[in-house]
């Protein structure tokens, strides 16, 4: 945190970055932490219960508290693969985005094949009756640039044989014309900087009092993580309350000192 902010004096010559942030963080910790954080910021999703329990074994092996096999660890190029490096002044970073086509949609809910967007720079309007493919670009937009709660791609249902969600992207990075071919990957760099908003994520996103609530996904990077230590540190509460039950000397040394404590009083 010192560094990127000496650095902001110096001239700008780094921006901060939440995901540069959480990793360089995670570098100093266990090997089980690293692993952690990699599986959130390549996920963008906190981990599941399968997932927690792996984590949970590797903090026991990592310890020396259960089994001879040695933990499996992410080292730190495994965790910094998966976040690209602080952005220097002057790189793609720090220069402006402008989408400029979205075309050769396939593979995309009923979308027709010749179909084309062409993204004024400054509103793009969509509109049409019920059916006609606004939700369809709307969800290959999510998937590239990596909101919250991307929706699965979903293909044409009358095709005999579905194909694999994919669009050409061309953008402008700067001055420079850039053309990416999309394959249904979720997170594409530099377009992971737009931020997508639609009707279901107002449903995901709103309270009861109808307060908006807005996170960016790459500041929930750091609640996802947080949730993950809290699953670890149940699992590992859990475990020792069954051992607590299960283990005769323990529950002897629980009721000596039970014992003490009543003689005491």
């Amino acid at each position: 945190m010192a560094e990127s902010s000496e650095g902001s004096r110096k001239g700008g010559s780094q921006i901060l970055d939440a995901r540069r942030l959480l990793v360089d963080w995670a570098n100093q910790q266990d090997s089980w932490v690293r692993s952690l954080v990699g599986q959130t910021v390549a996920s963008y999703r906190a981990i599941s219960d399968g997932q927690a329990k792996e984590l949970f074994d590797q903090f026991l092996a990592e310890k020396g508290l259960r089994g001879p096999l040695a933990p499996k660890v992410a080292s730190e190029t495994e965790v910094k693969s998966a976040v690209p490096p602080h952005p220097k002044a002057g790189s793609h970073e720090s220069e402006p985005l402008r989408l400029l086509t979205l075309s050769n949609v396939s593979g995309v809910n009923a979308l027709s094949p010749g179909a084309k967007i062409d993204f004024s720079p400054g509103l793009t309007i969509l509109h049409g009756e019920n059916g006609t493919g606004k939700t369809g670009y709307a969800r290959v937009l999510k998937r590239i640039s990596a909101v919250q709660y991307p929706e699965e791609i979903l293909p044409n249902i009358h095709s005999p044989t579905p194909q694999m969600p994919s669009a050409t992207v061309e953008y402008h990075l700067g001055s420079v014309q850039k053309t990416f071919q999309w394959h249904n990957e979720t997170g594409v760099s530099p377009l992971t900087r737009m931020s997508v908003f639609d009707s279901p994520t107002v449903n995901l996103r709103v309270d009861e009092s109808l307060s908006f609530v807005f996170t960016p996904a790459e500041i929930s990077l750091f609640s996802y993580v947080s949730s993950g230590i809290r699953m670890i540190q149940e699992l590992g509460s859990r475990t020792h309350a069954e051992m607590t039950l299960t283990n005769p000397f323990v529950r002897h040394f629980h009721e000596v000192q039970g014992s003490i404590r009543r003689s005491r009083r």
